[in-house]
C-alpha cells in the first residue's frame, strides 16, 4: 500500500502545479490505495480548472476602515499643509493619518483643522 500512495502523489505532483490540486489529488490517492491498492486515480480527479482558489483580496470586508483611512488621510494632508506652511508636514501628516486614522484625526481636529501654527 505504502508504494500505491507514493506512486499516485508522483501522479499527482506531475498532473497538478497548485497546492490545492495536489491536495485533494493525495486525499483521493489515500482513500483509492485504502480501498482498491491501486494508484490509477487520476481520470476521476476534478480537472485543474474546476478547482477554487481562496479569495485573496487585501482590502477587508466591510471597506469601512479603508474609506476613513482614506479620508482622514486626505483631511490630515490639508492640515499639515495649512499648519505648518510646509509640504514635507503635508506628507507627514497624511501618512501618518493613514496609518493611524482615529488619533491622527482627533489631534488635528484639537489642533483645529488647517489653523496655522501659532508662533
Amino acid at each position: 500500500m505504502g508504494d500505491c500512495v507514493s506512486d499516485c502523489q508522483t501522479q499527482c505532483n506531475q498532473e497538478y502545479s497548485t497546492t490545492d490540486g495536489q491536495s485533494a489529488c493525495y486525499d483521493t490517492c489515500n482513500d483509492d490505495c485504502s480501498s482498491s491498492g491501486s494508484a490509477s486515480i487520476l481520470s476521476s480527479l476534478p480537472s485543474v480548472s474546476s478547482l477554487t482558489t481562496p479569495n485573496t483580496s487585501i482590502t477587508s470586508s466591510s471597506g469601512g476602515t479603508d474609506y476613513l483611512a482614506m479620508g482622514v488621510s486626505a483631511l490630515a494632508t490639508y492640515h499639515g499643509y495649512k499648519r505648518d506652511d510646509s509640504i514635507f508636514w503635508a506628507v507627514v501628516w497624511g501618512a501618518l493619518g493613514f496609518m493611524f486614522p482615529l488619533p491622527v484625526g482627533v489631534i488635528a481636529l484639537a489642533q483645529g483643522i488647517g489653523t496655522p501654527k501659532k508662533s
